[in-house]
């Protein structure tokens, strides 16, 4: 492997494990100027290189797009270690859904139905789809409808980055139909609520939780 594919191979590993690139990951040897349009996904425009003695260094750039490299022996050293900017949730999300299986797609899709249908019924609370096992703990291996379940806004800032286990489906069913009687009861409301579309919503959902 050339030196600069090992170098661009390790910046994308890092950005999928959130972890710290160490520079002992890399045996090569050799002076090596990366133009920014190799690193942008990764590092924002910056440009390193790779020392004799293995260790990475940035250096000055210079020059504009796929010609911005830096002069050799211009280089700074740098530390054994530099940070890789941690991608963001729904870019996470977005990389995990690209392999999905359609039935994925379509048990992902239907929680978020699920979810607005019942935020647009009710009037007292607010129902986030929720990762049992938090991605702060399993990062994208959370990201799974055999993972999801649907709590309230309140329920889900309690539950902060703390894994659970997942609700059964009876358990779900009975944790909605509850919300679902208080909000009945509530003297909040200008109109009744729709009792039988609330049970239809949870009839959906039981046709996704468990596939």
């Amino acid at each position: 492997m050339r030196i600069k594919d090992a170098i661009v191979k390790i910046l994308e590993d890092g950005v999928r494990r959130n972890t710290k690139i160490l520079t002992r990951d890399l045996d090569n040897s050799g002076y090596l100027g990366l133009g920014s349009n190799v690193m942008r996904s990764t590092v924002s425009a910056a440009v390193y290189g790779l020392s004799r003695d293995g260790k990475i260094q940035k250096h000055e750039k210079f020059g504009k797009g796929k010609n911005m490299y830096s002069k050799l022996g211009s280089f700074q050293p740098i530390t054994d270690t530099f940070d890789v900017p941690t991608p963001s949730r729904s870019q996470v999300q977005a990389q995990v859904r690209q392999n999905f299986t359609s039935k994925d797609k379509f048990r992902e899709s239907m929680f978020g139905v699920v979810r607005d249908a019942l935020n647009a019924e009710f009037r007292t609370v607010s129902f986030h789809v929720d990762h049992a096992q938090t991605m702060h703990e399993h990062n994208e291996d959370a990201h799974h409808p055999d993972n999801f379940q649907i709590i309230t806004q309140r329920d889900n800032n309690c539950k902060g980055s703390n894994s659970t286990k997942r609700m059964t489906f009876d358990q779900q069913k009975e944790y909605l139909e509850n919300f679902s009687y208080a909000e009945a009861a509530s003297i909040s409301r200008d109109e009744p609520l729709d009792e039988p579309f609330v049970d239809l919503l949870i009839e959906t959902l039981k046709s996704v939780y468990d596939v």
